[in-house]
């Protein structure tokens, strides 16, 4: 539809104009390929028209899929009713080939089911323009009289081709429902998406989580048809940039990793809403992009006489808040280092003993270590590893006042112990371990 000036505002009363967003459109497009994947994992994407720079159809073998699904006509149904909880208004069809399947979805609304060998018979009954055919072809066959697939697959094939060539015959076939295509099946995503371009700039958290909230509703439906939960989400916000002179985007990125996979919408949500109220955008916000890793969802079998343990989203909004209060290095699990240094240790992030994962069988297996121990040297005020004393003069007298530094490494000595003021002798035996 075209508007030019001088129409009345009248005539087009109740139509709203909005951009197009090509990145919704992919999400969308990912989405219902989703829908195709809860029967079959054999799904390939449709064609693209060449007017369109995006496809709106995929195609799936059910071949074999009868004895979990039901019969054909089930399958329709079912397709049908999951893009529904999507989100789509789709129409489905089954038909003996993947090409003869595309024409009647797009000629035929609802669900058809066309038996074997009755293709061509059900796609005469439609327009040229179902089969999408190039605009240029039928304008030709509309002057010779040519309305219906019917009417065009009644045509000698030789006189197709020597009127409108390769391409023509390619069109003639398909109107028959003669065409043989082979069906290239798709990857599995190893990621899934949502993108959300706003119509105008959003500067406080409460529309912004409107809009989160939305997203996450839709990436958990869509892992959620295949068996699988979210590992790792990641939000990019696209700020609006105050300087006009400068096109580049400018983004406020944040990343979450929950205790354990979640398939909770409401429970990403209120850990989104605590990590940007600590760490808010700087600007307004004008688009919002999630990606989500998708990892298997959590089983979990409890046992008879194993103690209850707090619920791991629960405790994992408590941490959040405890963070936001007191500082994110002021909360965690302390872990004792690896070093001969007293008392050192770092602080990990908390997770609860049940929720971490189970390492594999080699990581498990013990490793034989032998400990040699160097030939004690003594100085005054100070002890070290046995290379670095060696590199250091033995005859040094009164009290270190510096702390010496390991020649080899020009580093701080890893190896010392006690502190290096003190004036009392240390003998200091320096272990070197030996992997075998």
């Amino acid at each position: 539809m075209s508007i030019r000036s001088g129409f009345s505002a009248e005539a087009f009363k109740g139509i709203s104009w909005r951009w197009r967003s090509p990145s919704q459109e992919a999400t969308a497009y990912a989405a219902l390929l989703d829908c195709a994947w809860t029967i079959s994992p054999r799904v390939e994407g449709g064609t693209k028209r060449e007017e369109q720079d995006f496809s709106d159809t995929a195609v799936l073998d059910i071949d074999g899929c009868e004895k979990l699904f039901g019969s054909p006509e089930k399958i329709a149904q079912d397709l049908k009713r999951v893009a529904s909880e999507v989100g789509f208004e789709t129409n489905v069809a089954v038909a003996g080939s993947p090409l003869a399947a595309v024409c009647a979805a797009q000629g035929f609304a609802g669900v058809t089911v066309i038996p074997a060998g009755k293709e061509g018979l059900r796609i005469g009954s439609l327009s040229l323009e179902a089969l999408r055919i190039p605009f240029e072809f039928v304008e030709t066959l509309k002057r010779w009289g040519i309305r219906t697939c019917a009417e065009f697959a009644a045509l000698p094939e030789i006189a197709i081709v020597e009127r409108l060539g390769q391409e023509g015959r390619h069109w003639w076939r398909l109107a028959r429902g003669a065409e043989v295509h082979p069906l290239i099946a798709k990857e599995l995503p190893s990621h899934f998406e949502e993108t959300m371009d706003l119509d105008s700039p959003v500067d406080s958290l409460e529309p912004l989580l409107f809009v989160l909230n939305r997203l996450l509703e839709q990436l958990c439906s869509r892992l959620r048809m295949h068996i699988l939960a979210i590992g790792e989400i990641k939000v990019t916000l696209t700020l609006e940039r105050n300087d006009s002179g400068n096109k580049k985007p400018v983004f406020h990125i944040r990343t979450l990793r929950p205790p354990v996979p979640a398939q909770d919408s409401k429970f990403l949500l209120k850990l989104l809403q605590l990590d940007l109220d600590k760490h808010r955008p700087s600007s307004p916000v004008t688009a919002v992009r999630m990606l989500t890793i998708p990892v298997k969802a959590r089983s979990q079998q409890l046992g008879l006489f194993m103690p209850l343990s707090p619920d791991p989203e629960r405790l994992e909004i408590t941490i959040a808040r405890i963070q936001n209060t007191v500082g994110e290095s002021r909360v965690g699990a302390p872990v004792l280092l690896d070093t001969l240094r007293p008392n050192a240790f770092q602080q990990n992030r908390f997770v609860l003993p049940e929720m971490k994962e189970k390492g594999s069988v080699a990581e498990k297996q013990t490793t034989a270590a032998m400990r040699i121990f160097a030939r004690g040297l003594a100085m005054n005020g100070t002890s070290m590893c046995g290379h670095c004393i060696r590199k250091f003069n033995r005859k040094v007298a009164g009290n270190v006042k510096k702390r010496p530094r390991c020649i080899a490494s020009t580093k701080t000595c890893e190896r010392s112990v006690g502190s290096w003021k003190e004036s009392t002798i240390e003998v200091h035996r320096a272990p070197f371990f030996v992997r075998i």
